[in-house]
């Protein structure tokens, strides 16, 4: 995550001031958190009255930080006083000061027993989050428009409902096509749909989610969970950030876990015996805040898909492959999920269900490719209902995908990912592991990287 640091002039009269400038830090500057929690460079100028003597200071509250001008700046008293700056009495008129600053810091000079404010300073990161109500944090100019949607101003066009009926009626025919098995859609709600009453605007009457039901009505194997995740004892979703909680994403993994399993076994007493422990979790979005924001979350503790993880491709987003093992699981089936970033908690209680899972995060597009040739048992579709604008297809292309995530990379990064992860390919003899390895392969030298 990116900050920027901006300014607001007070618009303080300083009758003792000639002019002055303040260098740095620029509002067009970026800035990481461990930059900003290092401190920012302040770096400027004064020019006062011949007789006067200027301090920079910073005010925190009642708490003032002062700095001295202490570095000579030849450039201002050639270019703004037009002189030569040789000898000259105002030649020690900059500063250079580096300096941890907080939001709502001012930033003013001394000029004798006068204090004259005259910057107030804001860390944003961009685009900023919704602030809901009771410190709940939502999506704000994002690129799906979620406000827009969820107010009925944004709607599925005529092209998109096409494309989501040709979607459905190709996810249902791979059952019979590609592989012999079971196929389901998950779709995750937004948060402001399951929890409406802290969100600051009205949801409207016809939205893209009324559409979506509608046309997906002659469908038997779509997952839209909100009711359930409405009606839970625990809360299913973060306060600062975009996704369920953990509790959220088990609920998930049971509803989708009855619909496709023909067994009597009561999936949630998979479950009964998990331990969760409070933690204070930032977020995606508590951290486009500055400080960043926090908030207490009770976070799975004696369970985990880690340890059975044979292989992880490493890339971020798109194009992430996970092939997962348990053979303690419900069951032995093989089950394919092509999803998005709300799948990565629900591994943890996907891995007890599964005794295969096979993960590409493609946001529900499917490379019918690898259905072909990884002949799952079960293929799940997975993605988020903010993300219903842009319709999925089942022509995916998984390697061109990891080409570009390569090439973004650049060849020394790409190398030493590609070579990771043909260590990991080695420590295992699984035949899907070999697949996505050899697609991995296939990426990186089209790519046009060489190994040494």
């Amino acid at each position: 995550m990116s900050y920027f640091v901006k300014a607001q002039l007070l618009g303080a009269v300083m009758p003792e001031i000639v002019n002055w400038c303040l260098d740095a830090p620029s509002p067009q500057t970026l800035y990481s958190l461990k930059e900003l929690e290092q401190g920012v460079w302040f770096q400027g100028w004064v020019l006062s009255q011949s007789v006067l003597t200027v301090e920079i200071f910073i005010r925190r509250g009642a708490d003032y930080f002062f700095w001295t001008l202490d570095r000579n700046r030849p450039d201002v008293i050639n270019k703004v006083l037009k002189t030569d700056a040789h000898a000259h009495p105002k030649l020690t008129c900059g500063f250079r000061q580096l300096f941890r600053l907080q939001p709502g810091d001012i930033l003013g000079f001394a000029v004798n027993t006068r204090y004259y404010e005259v910057l107030q300073f804001s860390i944003e990161a961009e685009p900023r989050p919704l602030e809901g109500r009771n410190g709940w944090l939502f999506l704000d100019n994002d690129t799906n428009k979620s406000i827009e949607q969820y107010c009925g101003a944004l709607l599925l066009s005529t092209q998109q409902i096409a494309a989501w009926k040709s979607y459905l009626t190709e996810l249902t025919m791979l059952q019979k096509t590609a592989f012999n098995g079971k196929s389901a859609l998950l779709v995750a709600p937004s948060k402001e749909l399951v929890f409406p009453q802290y969100y600051p605007y009205a949801k409207g009457e016809f939205t893209v989610m009324e559409q979506f039901l509608a046309l997906s009505q002659q469908y038997t194997n779509i997952i839209f969970p909100i009711e359930q995740l409405q009606s839970m004892p625990e809360r299913s979703f973060r306060v600062t950030d975009t996704h369920w909680t953990y509790a959220g994403a088990r609920e998930a993994t049971v509803v989708l876990a009855e619909l496709l399993l023909d067994t009597a076994t009561d999936i949630r007493n998979i479950f009964a015996k998990d331990v969760y422990a409070q933690h204070k979790v930032m977020g995606d979005l508590g951290n486009k805040l500055y400080p960043p924001r926090y908030a207490d979350e009770q976070v799975l503790r004696n369970a985990s898909h880690k340890p059975f993880l044979l292989y992880d491709n490493m890339l971020s987003n798109f194009g992430r492959v996970k092939v997962i093992k348990n053979d303690n699981a419900l069951n032995t089936l093989h089950c394919v999920i092509f999803g998005s970033s709300s799948v990565y908690t629900m591994l943890d209680f996907l891995c007890r269900v599964f005794g295969t899972i096979t993960f590409f995060h493609t946001a529900g597009n499917i490379d019918k490719s690898l259905i072909s040739q990884l002949a799952p048992d079960i293929v799940i579709a997975q993605t988020n209902c903010r993300f219903l604008i842009r319709p999925p297809s089942v022509e995916y292309d998984l390697r061109r995908v990891i080409t570009e995530k390569l090439l973004q990379l650049g060849e020394p990064a790409a190398t030493e990912l590609f070579l990771s992860c043909k260590k990991q390919a080695r420590g295992t003899e699984h035949k899907t592991v070999a697949l996505l390895q050899d697609l991995l392969e296939k990426a990186f030298y089209h790519s046009g990287f060489k190994i040494e």
